[in-house]
């Protein structure tokens, strides 16, 4: 009778959403500072909520020329969209580095890079024959770029390339902006210039900061999921957000 009752009236909830329990009728877009995907990649690949997504985005992946796609391949998705930082000292990695992965049945319409020292973002239209097409933009902004020199790239760097009237645009990643201490000059950026709403509001790093954002241009009629995910392998948490298309 006790081993009944913990089964069915004392099973306990999870505080998360997991990614892998929503439906795959959803477009699910993860993505993760992994302080290192040289040094985590096992950690990541193992890891079930990452392994649902259909599109994992990674900054701090401090790759270099000599690093092999094969070495970063994740079982169900193509080979990685690198975008490597030049490596200055080669007694050590460089410190920051994106990469982006999409699943197998995906196809990958157009990707946009842009990279220096302190920011980085890929732009990538990504088509999923059963869900349709997204532009998803990953961006990792360096803690020493000043907030108008980011706002001052967007407009001159990625504005151009980004379809403001294309009703499924993502754009998410590590912005270095601390959304708990009240900066909300930024979002109304975001909002005049690409139509997009920030949706995290859970701490996305072990010291309590929000610095991880999701943008999304999507009218109140689409449903989607989102939460913040527990990393061991980074002091940045994982954020993913799940679109409903059916």
């Amino acid at each position: 009778q006790e081993l009944h009752r913990l089964r069915t009236d004392a099973t306990l909830q999870l505080c998360f959403k997991p990614l892998y329990n929503l439906s795959s009728n959803y477009f699910k877009v993860v993505f993760n500072n992994s302080r290192s995907l040289h040094a985590h990649f096992n950690d990541l690949k193992s890891d079930p909520n990452i392994l649902d997504a259909d599109v994992i985005g990674i900054a701090e992946s401090r790759l270099i020329s000599t690093d092999e796609n094969d070495d970063f391949h994740v079982p169900g998705f193509e080979p990685p969209v690198r975008l490597d930082q030049k490596q200055t000292n080669f007694n050590t990695r460089p410190p920051h580095g994106l990469v982006l992965y999409y699943r197998n049945n995906c196809i990958l319409h157009n990707t946009v890079t842009f990279s220096t020292p302190s920011l980085e973002f890929v732009i990538a239209d990504i088509i999923s024959p059963s869900k349709g097409l997204f532009q998803v933009v990953f961006v990792y902004k360096a803690p020493n770029c000043k907030l108008q020199q980011l706002k001052d790239t967007f407009l001159a760097n990625l504005l151009p390339d980004v379809y403001l009237r294309h009703p499924k645009i993502i754009i998410m990643g590590d912005f270095n902006i601390d959304l708990n201490t009240g900066n909300t000059s930024f979002l109304k950026f975001m909002r005049d210039s690409f139509c997009c709403s920030q949706i995290v509001s859970k701490p996305t790093t072990s010291y309590g900061t929000l610095l991880d954002l999701i943008f999304l241009n999507f009218d109140s009629k689409v449903n989607f999921e989102t939460d913040v995910l527990d990393s061991y392998w980074s002091d940045h948490k994982v954020i993913y957000v799940a679109i409903e298309t059916q």
